[in-house]
């Protein structure tokens, strides 16, 4: 039986992948921070209240209600707005929350819970035919919710 020596690596490397090695953990450091933060100051799923009675009644030019959206890309979607400019949002199970501001038939968004889109101003003219709900982009800070606000009507719920 012949024994092979055991070698061990270099402990430091060559200039040329230490400098390699430098610049790569530079660029990366923004991107590993950010989602360290995004990561570390969110939940995945709050707990906001239930709307009540008045929540949905109350007089707003948006309509309030709870309204569901079962287009593609995102399917199941969930959107309840509630008065005093709040809203939750329900997609395959993850519960976020946020606020709205109204100007004219101009309602703009921001996630302050759950998700990806946290602090992002979305900005949307909407349109009510009585039954449906439709958001169509103006203006819009987040991707996936360019994406899943305005795929489709949004169907007010009994």
């Amino acid at each position: 039986m012949r024994f092979q020596p055991i070698t061990f690596p270099k402990l430091f490397p060559s200039p040329h992948r230490l400098q390699l090695l430098i610049r790569t953990s530079a660029r990366l450091l923004p991107v590993t921070l950010a989602i360290i933060a995004a990561s570390c100051g969110t939940s995945t799923q709050p707990t906001p209240s239930s709307p009540t009675a008045s929540d949905m009644q109350a007089a707003s030019p948006l309509p309030l209600g709870i309204y569901t959206n079962d287009i593609p890309p995102s399917r199941s979607k969930t959107l309840t707005l509630l008065d005093g400019g709040r809203f939750t949002l329900k997609i395959h199970g993850l519960l976020s929350q946020g606020t709205w501001t109204l100007a004219e038939h101009e309602a703009t968004f921001t996630l302050t819970e759950g998700g990806v889109c946290i602090d992002k101003l979305g900005t949307y003219e909407w349109a009510f035919d009585g039954q449906s709900l439709t958001f169509t982009l103006v203006q819009d800070d987040c991707l996936t919710r360019t994406v899943d606000w305005p795929s489709g009507p949004w169907i007010i719920q009994p």
